[in-house]
């Protein structure tokens, strides 16, 4: 029995592109005009494939309830799910389990690396499609929204499986006990209190990165100048930072470029596990999630089974190739 799909998904995050590093880098302040803006652009490129059946969570700050104001297309099925938001990552994994029940096709999500990293602990199931109003964001798109839900409408219509990627995730133990997961690092640090939650790299003891570039922007910048993990990556870093063997230059946030010591790293194979330094505070994400006691056993293991989002630059180049943008008069 086939069963039909059910409505898009779509997941803003009223808190993403608002945290203290407005203070202390120049980060752009991402408020909740530009995530309109944005969104609304990414349903206008999926309406113009023909989907119509769309679903939004609720947030606290009102930025569904004006979509949906702004937003009356007939014969376009644009409504809000029934959760009652509480301002936090619950919002985003309730609403994944409305979108899972729903047979949603695919969830796009608004936030940074902390938003997709919620959504994938309640389900690597939903293709996802991240897209970037956050601060450090590695594997969010910073893409117009309007290609972006083009994309994604070619996607679902075309069932391109060309452009799926399969990220690997970090799934991370405290005394043998699985706390949760990470997709792009997990570190050690020397943080003694939540405080901002915000990390500072000069804090890092050591680091498992799993997802990084060149090009990136925080941890994963250092990550990605010693080798560079995207998509379906086979390797991962280990870098330890209690030691100054070597020093590198790294974009610690926007506007801010530090000099970091170096101990040693090393390239390993996904699929091995890390037993991390001694610490008092475990990072995921570029966020502080858990305090530590300095004789806890924390193990990071990299996992290849995790969560699959959809690549942007594959769906168009596969439309382009096979001439999918025409049609016949």
């Amino acid at each position: 029995m086939n069963i039909m799909p059910g409505p898009v998904g779509i997941i803003i995050n009223p808190n993403s592109g608002t945290d203290a590093r407005r203070l202390t880098s120049n980060a752009q302040f991402m408020d909740s005009i530009q995530k309109l803006r944005i969104i609304k652009s990414v349903i206008m490129g999926l309406i113009s494939t023909g989907i119509n059946d769309i679903a939004v969570m609720p947030d606290y700050l009102g930025i569904a309830y004006n979509l949906i104001r702004d937003l009356k297309i007939e014969g376009v099925d644009l409504s809000i799910i029934d959760i009652d938001p509480e301002g936090d990552f619950n919002d985003t994994k309730n609403s994944i389990k409305i979108f899972r029940k729903e047979n949603s096709p695919l969830i796009i999500l608004l936030g940074g690396d902390g938003t997709i990293r919620a959504a994938a602990e309640e389900s690597i199931d939903i293709p996802y499609l991240p897209l970037s109003t956050g601060t450090n964001n590695t594997i969010p798109y910073l893409v117009e929204g309007t290609v972006a839900g083009l994309a994604a409408g070619y996607f679902i219509n075309y069932n391109i499986k060309e452009g799926l990627c399969n990220l690997n995730k970090i799934d991370i133990y405290i005394n043998k006990e699985f706390k949760s997961i990470a997709l792009v690092d997990v570190s050690t640090t020397n943080y003694k209190y939540k405080g901002t939650g915000i990390i500072d790299l000069s804090m890092i003891i050591d680091s498992v990165v799993i997802y990084g570039k060149p090009t990136s922007i925080g941890l994963a910048s250092i990550g990605g100048l010693i080798y560079d993990m995207g998509c379906n990556s086979s390797k991962f870093v280990y870098i330890n930072f209690n030691g100054n063997k070597y020093k590198i230059k790294a974009i610690a946030s926007p506007g801010v470029v530090k000099n970091i010591d170096i101990n040693y790293y090393k390239i390993v194979d996904v699929g091995n596990k890390i037993l991390m330094e001694k610490s008092f505070f475990i990072e995921a994400d570029g966020e502080r999630l858990y305090p530590v006691d300095y004789e806890d056993e924390v193990i990071s293991y990299v996992n290849p089974n995790g969560p699959k989002i959809l690549d942007i630059n594959k769906i168009m180049e596969f439309i382009s190739k096979n001439q999918l943008f025409k049609e016949s008069l």
